[in-house]
């Protein structure tokens, strides 16, 4: 992770500025940045970036927001455009059928506990290789955006 420190550079006419990422666009995949200029102090800078990102933050985090309106906003839509076609129509299926006990959970209260139970109960019908597929599986997914496999 890069330092704070290291974001703010400066410009040849003696000013200040930086290139903030802000993560990935949910629809298209694509990293997010935004660039910043004209600072005559490099505090000023920073405060700008701190700021913004703070900002960006607040916008994607919805701590009332359940895991299933989560996954179909966010996790859904940047998984498939980072993983094969293949591997997310493989992958749905496990989404579909494995996550399912999270979907109404709001996000800011899924616990290490929860996920401990889940992972108790999962077990007793699926295999040990299964489960840990499907617990490693990068923030997860929901069941109503995962298509069907019987089409």
């Amino acid at each position: 992770m890069t330092k704070e420190s290291e974001l703010i550079k400066k410009a040849k006419d003696g000013t200040y500025y930086y290139r903030a990422s802000l993560g990935f666009d949910a629809m298209t995949g694509k990293r997010i940045q935004k660039r910043r200029s004209g600072f005559k102090a490099k505090t000023a800078a920073k405060e700008d970036y701190r700021k913004l990102v703070a900002k960006a933050d607040e916008e994607a985090y919805h701590p009332t927001s359940t895991f299933k309106e989560f996954t179909k906003t966010y996790f859904l839509p940047f998984y498939k455009n980072n993983v094969n076609e293949q591997t997310f129509r493989h992958r749905c299926g496990v989404i579909r059928r494995a996550l399912a006990y999270f979907d109404n959970m709001q996000i800011a209260k899924i616990t290490p506990f929860d996920v401990q139970n889940w992972q108790f109960e999962f077990l007793e019908d699926h295999s040990n290789g299964y489960t840990r597929m499907a617990h490693t599986l990068p923030y997860w997914g929901q069941s109503l955006a995962v298509p069907s496999h019987s089409a």
